[in-house]
This record gives C-alpha cells, structure tokens and sequence, in this order.
C-alpha cells in the first residue's frame, strides 16, 4: 500500500519520478510539447490526492489517534530518537505538554494489540533517556543496535591524551610559529 503514495524509497516513486520527468522534457518543437506539460501536471494532482488518499486507509487501519500519529511520522522520518527528540520534532502535528506525555503515548504504541508498532530500545551511554523506534521495519536486533551505538559513539569521542603529551603539543606548536615569525621579520612584541 505505500508504494501507491510515491513515498519516496518506493518504485512507485521512482515511476512518478521517470514518468514526471519525461513529461516535462519534451522539446519544445515537439507538437505534444503542451499537452504533456498539462498530463504531468495533472499526474502530479492526482499522486497528491493519492497520497492523501492511501496515508488516510493506512491511519484509519492502524486506529492512530493525532498523538500516536505524529509519533509514528517523527520515528518514520528520523529513526530511534529519546522522549524529549519526539517531543522537540513532533510539534507541527500536535504539541505534547512535556515528556511524560510523550513516554505515555508511546507506552500506548507499546502496549498495542496484537503487535506493538514501538520499541524501547537499551539506554545508550552518553544519553539521558532511552530511544524508541518503530517496528514497521520488522524487529529490532536489540544487542547490534547497542553495538552500533557504541561503535558510532567511540569513533565521535576524541582521543584523550595525557597531560604530558598535551605539553609536548603545546611547545611543538609555540617553535612552529616562532620559526615562522622569524621568517616573516615580526618580532614578538608586535
């Protein structure tokens, strides 16, 4: 069903995209040159109101209420995030008073029968809360997911070194730009 709306990694997406695109490369000398602009035209009408069309079946089949809603859309777009991230993004489509308000609607996407459409993942290190993702994907592994957390966290953390080796640094640096002082004819005071 959601190839029908052209969301975006879909081959109905790509389709409107050659298809739409093709339209709108016709030659101008070409004597259908205007009647495609007008078919892609309407083309793109009606992939709107598709789209409209089957995101309103699959709302309606999966009983989302706006909060559940707008959580859902902000896990889809952006992936696992904390409580105060789907708090933070979600505000367009409806406003959450604070962050438990957040962590009960989420504990009712948990709690849903007969399948959950949101997981709490493990509390990752160097984060405050734990994220949530949702399970459209199919279930998550939780011990690669905690992997690749601290994967991507220990390539982010700098390398710390010593206080020796900072000195050391500090000193190679203060000769580097006294030589080049020295070239350049400045004396210190200047």
């Amino acid at each position: 069903m959601v190839h029908g709306t052209g969301i975006p990694p879909t081959g109905g997406f790509f389709g409107k995209v050659y298809l739409f695109g093709g339209a709108f490369s016709v030659p101008e000398q070409n004597p259908f040159h205007l009647p495609m602009y007008v078919l892609a035209v309407i083309g793109v009408i009606n992939a709107v109101i598709g789209a409209a069309y089957y995101l309103r079946i699959g709302r309606l089949c999966l009983d989302l209420d706006r909060r559940e809603q707008a959580l859902i859309c902000a896990l889809l777009l952006r992936g696992p995030q904390t409580p105060g991230e789907l708090r933070a993004r979600s505000g367009r489509l409806h406003a959450f008073a604070d962050n438990a308000a957040v962590v009960t609607a989420l504990n009712g996407l948990i709690e849903r029968e007969p399948d959950p459409l949101v997981v709490k993942l493990p509390r990752t290190p160097g984060r405050k809360d734990s994220e949530y993702m949702h399970l459209f994907g199919g279930p998550i592994d939780m011990d690669a997911h905690v992997a690749a957390a601290a994967a991507s966290r220990s390539v982010r953390a700098p390398q710390r070194g010593g206080i020796a080796e900072l000195t050391e640094r500090v000193d190679r640096l203060e000769a580097e730009l006294a030589e080049l002082k020295e070239q350049l004819g400045v004396r210190s005071g200047d």
